[in-house]
C-alpha cells in the first residue's frame, strides 16, 4: 500500500512540474515572436558639437495576450559608426495583437561622424539600432537581441531637390 501512495504522490508531483514547465516554454516562444522595427529618427536641439535625436522603435506583439518590455538597451549607428547608446528602464505595455512605440533618446556628437561625412555628402544616410529588449513575463524576464536598419537617400551635395523616387526607402 505504501508503494502505491508513493507512486500517486510522484505522479501528482510530475503533473505539477509539467504544468509549470509547459507555460514557461510557451512564454519563451511568445517572446521570440515579438519584433522591433525602426520607424523614424527625429533630430532636435542642434549645437556646435552635435545634436539630440529621438529614435522611434515600434515593438510588435503578434500574441493573443499583452506583453511588457521591462528594459531596452540600445546602440545607435549612422552609416555603420556607433554614435550613441542608452537604455530605457520604464516599462512599455504592448497590447495583444498590437504594437507600441518606444522613444529612444540619444545625444550624437559630430566627432563620431567625421569619417562618414563623404557618404553623407554623397546622399547616403543609414540608421541602425542594435541592442536587447528585456521582456517581462509571469515566469521571469527574457532578453531578446535586435538589429534593425533604415536607409535614406538624401539629395547629393549641390543638388537642389531630390530626384524622382530618391527620398524614402531604398
Amino acid at each position: 500500500m505504501g508503494q502505491r501512495v508513493m507512486k500517486q504522490k510522484l505522479s501528482v508531483l510530475a503533473l505539477f512540474v509539467l504544468l509549470a514547465v509547459l507555460p514557461a516554454c510557451s512564454m519563451k516562444e511568445a517572446v521570440r515572436n515579438m519584433s522591433l522595427e525602426l520607424k523614424q529618427v527625429r533630430v532636435s536641439d542642434m549645437t556646435d558639437n552635435g545634436f539630440r535625436a529621438t529614435v522611434y522603435m515600434q515593438v510588435n506583439n503578434p500574441n493573443r495576450f499583452g506583453m511588457k518590455v521591462a528594459q531596452l538597451n540600445y546602440n545607435i549607428l549612422i552609416n555603420g559608426v556607433e554614435v550613441g547608446k542608452g537604455n530605457i528602464k520604464d516599462e512599455i505595455d504592448i497590447p495583444s495583437n498590437g504594437s507600441a512605440v518606444a522613444e529612444l533618446p540619444v545625444e550624437i556628437s559630430y566627432g563620431g561622424l567625421k569619417d562618414k561625412v563623404y557618404d553623407i555628402i554623397k546622399g547616403r544616410l543609414d540608421y541602425q539600432v542594435t541592442g536587447e529588449a528585456v521582456f517581462k513575463t509571469w515566469f521571469g524576464s527574457y532578453p531578446v537581441p535586435f538589429d534593425t536598419k533604415k536607409g535614406r537617400k538624401l539629395p547629393a551635395a549641390g543638388q537642389e531637390k531630390p530626384a524622382e523616387g530618391q527620398v524614402g526607402r531604398p
